[in-house]
């Protein structure tokens, strides 16, 4: 029996692709747990009464809790670790995350992430600006519950435009912190 050319590549292709996924399966696995993700980012919002005119490079925090709150006051650590030091960008990224497993069909009235109250902001030239915090304990509000394989996102947009005084002439820059709004989503 003679076998083509153009036979032989389709059957090559198609060995080598499914050899490939199959040995994908491991490593690409969905995710089908309850865990709660919470991602923090700078946002260029600027906050009421800011008065800079540049925004960060960066910023520093630390995080210290992570607490869910059931409408009957009960409160639940799901940050179980020391107070972790963490900077941000302008891209979102996972600041902390947590098994849901044991939360789930349960409703809860409010997150609140608690961070130091002593932040560092990164500019053009200063790489170590103190600022304290007037809102260092981060609350959602709005009622939610843990749904079965799902992952629940809470989204902290830190409002960082504006809050650096550059002066060019002075080679000097001053900070001010941040305001924080958080929104949860269902992945």
């Amino acid at each position: 029996m003679k076998i083509g050319k153009k036979t032989l590549i389709k059957h090559l292709l198609w060995l080598t692709t499914f050899t490939g996924l199959t040995g994908c399966a491991e490593t690409f696995s969905l995710s089908l747990k309850e865990k709660l993700l919470v991602a923090m980012f700078g946002a260029f919002e600027a906050p009421e009464g800011s008065e800079g005119n540049a925004e960060p490079r960066s910023m520093s925090f630390t995080l210290e809790k992570v607490t869910l709150i059931a409408d009957d006051g009960t409160e639940t650590e799901m940050y179980e670790d020391e107070p972790a030091a963490f900077s941000i960008v302008n891209r979102s990224q996972i600041i902390a995350e947590a098994d849901l497993a044991e939360q789930v069909g349960e409703s809860y009235s409010s997150i609140r992430v608690t961070l130091s109250p002593e932040a560092t902001v990164v500019g053009k030239i200063e790489d170590n600006m103190a600022v304290t915090l007037g809102q260092s304990e981060l609350l959602y509000t709005e009622v939610f519950s843990i749904e079965k394989a799902k992952e629940l996102r809470l989204n902290i947009k830190t409002q960082w435009k504006n809050i650096v005084t550059y002066d060019e002439a002075a080679g000097t820059e001053t900070a001010t912190a941040p305001t924080f709004s958080l929104e949860i989503k269902y992945d």
